[in-house]
C-alpha cells in the first residue's frame, strides 16, 4: 500500500521551474498548445476547488464531473491534483459506502490511457479483484470493477503476477459473462499466460457468444495463436468446451455471414497453424469444411464493396488452405474452371500482396487441372501478368515461366508457347533483371534459365523435345514465394 501511494504521488503535478530537465530545452508554443495548457490549469482550479470538500459532497460533486466529463477536465489533471491518488487512498480503505462511490468514479476515469496506467499496479489489481470476488460485495461493485480491471490489466507486466490473478471465481457474478472482456485483454496483453486454456473454459462455460464476445475472442487469438500457433489444438479440446460442441465450433457459428471484420480477423488467427501444418486434430478441418469458410473467403474477395485489408486476408486464406495439407484437396475441388478464370483475370488490378497470393493459387490449380488449365491461363493473359512482376517478385515469375514451358514441352507445344513467349518482353526484362540484380540466389535462377531458354531455342525444330526445364521448374506446392 505504501508502495503504490508513493508511485502515484511520484505523478503528482509540479510547476514547469521544477522540471529543470525540460527547460534546457526552449519551444515556441502553438496556438493548439497554448489551448490545451490553458485548458489543463483551468481543469486544475476546478479540481482543487472540489478537494475543499469533505465526505460526501466530495465524492458527490466528483462524480458529476466525471460522469460528464466530455472533454471538460483535462485527464491528466486528475493525476497531478492528486484525485486519483486520494481514491486509490480510499479504495484500500473498509468503507462500503466511500468504496462504492470510489470504485464508480475510478469506473468512470480508467477509460482514460494516462489514468489507467496509474492504476496498472499489482497492488491495485489485486484489490480489485478481491472486491470483484466477494460474494457480499453489491453487484453495482462488482460491474464497476471488472470493468476497472479489463482497462487497466495490460499495464501490469509481470507475466507470474497475472497468472496468480483468479479464474473462476469470477463465476460468482450476477453475469458471469461480463467478465469476458476483461479475460480477453487478459490474454491479448499477456500471451504467456498459463491461464489460456482456463480461460477459454470459462467463456465457453459462462458466454453467450454475441458479437461482443466474437470480437473479444478475435482480440486475444490475434495476438495469441500466431505466436503459438500449437494452441489452436486448446479451441477443440474438451476440457475447454462444452461437450459435444468444442470452443471452435461454437466460435465459428458465432460469425455473422456479413461480418467481413470478423471473418478477416479469424483468417488472420489460422495462418500460421494452416502453413505450419499443425495437423494433428482434424477435427479442426472439419469444422472449417463444414461451415465453409474457404467459400467465405471467396465471397468475400470478390465482394466489389469489400475493404482491401478484408480482400487481401480473405484470398490468403484460400492459398493457406491449399498450402495445408489436410485443406488442399478440398480447396482445389471448390476451385473449378469458372473460378480459376476469375482469379486469372482479378491478377491485373490487384495489389502486389493479393497478385503474391493469387499466383501462387494459380500454380497449384495448374497442377491440378492439367494441360488444359496452362492453355486458358495463357489464353487469359497469363504471360503480361508474369512479365509484370519481374523485377518485383523475378523468382516467382520464372517458376511461373517454366512451369508453362514444361507442361507446353510435355504436351509437344514448345515451339507454340514460345511463339507467345517471344512476343512479349519477358526475355528482355529477365536480361535487365538480371543486369541490375544485386541478389546472388536470384542472379544464379535468371542466369541458368536464360541459358536454357537460348539452347533449348537453337535446337532442330525435327529434335524430340527435351525438356530443359525440370531443374529450375520448383515444385509450388513445397517452395512458394511471396512478395
Amino acid at each position: 500500500m505504501a508502495f503504490i501511494l508513493k508511485w502515484v504521488r511520484g505523478m503528482i503535478y509540479k510547476d514547469d521551474k521544477d522540471n529543470t530537465k525540460e527547460a534546457t530545452v526552449v519551444n515556441i508554443p502553438n496556438e493548439k498548445d497554448i489551448l490545451l495548457e490553458e485548458a489543463f490549469h483551468d481543469s486544475m482550479k476546478k479540481l482543487l476547488n472540489i478537494s475543499q470538500l469533505e465526505g460526501d459532497d466530495y465524492f458527490d460533486k466528483l462524480k458529476k464531473i466525471t460522469s460528464l466529463n466530455e472533454s471538460e477536465i483535462d485527464p491528466s489533471a486528475f493525476i497531478s491534483s492528486g484525485v486519483v491518488q486520494v481514491l486509490v487512498e480510499y479504495l484500500f480503505k473498509n468503507e462500503l459506502k466511500v468504496r462504492s462511490k470510489v470504485l464508480s468514479i475510478l469506473s468512470d476515469l480508467c477509460v482514460y490511457k494516462e489514468i489507467a496506467q496509474v492504476l496498472g499496479q499489482p497492488e491495485i489489481a489485486e484489490c480489485l479483484i478481491e472486491i470483484a470476488t466477494n460474494k457480499e460485495r453489491p453487484n453495482k461493485d462488482a460491474y464497476n470493477t471488472i470493468y476497472i480491471l479489463q482497462h487497466i490489466i495490460s499495464y501490469i507486466t509481470d507475466d507470474d503476477i497475472v497468472d496468480s490473478f483468479p479464474v473462476e471465481e469470477f463465476c460468482n457474478f450476477p453475469r458471469p459473462s461480463i467478465a469476458t472482456t476483461y479475460f480477453a485483454n487478459l490474454l491479448a496483453s499477456h500471451p504467456n499466460s498459463k491461464n489460456y486454456d482456463r480461460i477459454l473454459l470459462y467463456i465457453n462455460k459462462y458466454s453467450i457468444f454475441d458479437p461482443i464476445v466474437v470480437h473479444n475472442i478475435h482480440d486475444f487469438l490475434k495476438v495469441i495463436i500466431p505466436i503459438y500457433p500449437e494452441r489452436i489444438y486448446s479451441l477443440v479440446d474438451p476440457c475447454t468446451g462444452k461437450f459435444p460442441v468444442s470452443f471452435l465450433q461454437d466460435y465459428l457459428n458465432s460469425i455473422p455471414y456479413f461480418d467481413y471484420e470478423g471473418y478477416s480477423n479469424l483468417f488472420t488467427i489460422l495462418h500460421e497453424p494452416l502453413v505450419q501444418q499443425f495437423n494433428d486434430r482434424p477435427e479442426i478441418f472439419r469444422l472449417l469444411i463444414k461451415t465453409k469458410q474457404i467459400e467465405n473467403a471467396y465471397d468475400i474477395f470478390f465482394d466489389e464493396e469489400s475493404e482491401e485489408d478484408y480482400r487481401r486476408n480473405s484470398i490468403r486464406f484460400i492459398e493457406d488452405c491449399l498450402i495445408n495439407n489436410c485443406l488442399r484437396g478440398h480447396a482445389l475441388e471448390f476451385i473449378n474452371y469458372d473460378i480459376f478464370d476469375k482469379f486469372i483475370d482479378s491478377i491485373e488490378n490487384s495489389s502486389s500482396n493479393i497478385k503474391s497470393s493469387l499466383f501462387n493459387i494459380i500454380l497449384y490449380c495448374l497442377d491440378y487441372h492439367g494441360f488444359d488449365s496452362f492453355v486458358e491461363a495463357v489464353h487469359r493473359g497469363i504471360l503480361k501478368f508474369i512479365d509484370d512482376i519481374i523485377g518485383t517478385n523475378t523468382k516467382l515469375a520464372v517458376t511461373f515461366i517454366e512451369n508453362i514451358l514444361k507442361n507446353y514441352t510435355d504436351y509437344n507445344r514448345e515451339e507454340q508457347i514460345r511463339e507467345h513467349i517471344d512476343n512479349t518482353k519477358i526475355i528482355n526484362d529477365l536480361e535487365d533483371a538480371y543486369q541490375q540484380s544485386n541478389n546472388e540466389e536470384e542472379s544464379k535462377i535468371i542466369d541458368e534459365f536464360l541459358n536454357k531458354y537460348k539452347q533449348s531455342s537453337c535446337s532442330s525444330n525435327d529434335s524430340p523435345p527435351s525438356n530443359n526445364f525440370d531443374l529450375h521448374c520448383v515444385h509450388y506446392v513445397n517452395d512458394l514465394v511471396s512478395f
